[in-house]
């Protein structure tokens, strides 16, 4: 009776302690995993959500940048160069044209002044 009574006790004993440790084992287990897991995934996540945010933002500035860069630049430099250019031509012109008046203006004055004095 010893014998059966201890066999069977023995069976029982071991299948909920087995149960029992699976299922503690089994939740302390997914637990400990899950956090390590979602630890480690959201590590990665961040990391490589940075990096494509940054280098997208990077790109996306650098090019807004660049544009209204250049633009300003653009728009300073012609204003620049017309500014320049239009007092070198006002000045090239002015010049000229006095130089040409003058001379014509000399020329004519000779011309009269020696037709009154031969006359």
């Amino acid at each position: 009776f010893l014998q059966i009574c201890s066999h069977v006790f023995l069976q029982i004993c071991s299948r909920v302690f087995l149960q029992i440790c699976s299922h503690v084992f089994l939740q302390i287990c997914s637990r400990v995993f899950l956090q390590i897991c979602s630890h480690v995934f959201l590590q990665i996540c961040c990391h490589v959500f940075l990096q494509i945010c940054s280098r997208v933002f990077l790109q996306i500035c650098s090019h807004v940048f660049l544009q209204i860069c250049s633009r300003v630049f653009l728009q300073i430099c012609s204003h620049v160069f017309l500014q320049i250019c239009s007092r070198v031509f006002l000045q090239i012109c002015c010049h000229v044209f006095l130089q040409i008046c003058c001379h014509v203006f000399l020329q004519i004055c000779c011309h009269v002044f020696l037709q009154i004095c031969c006359h």
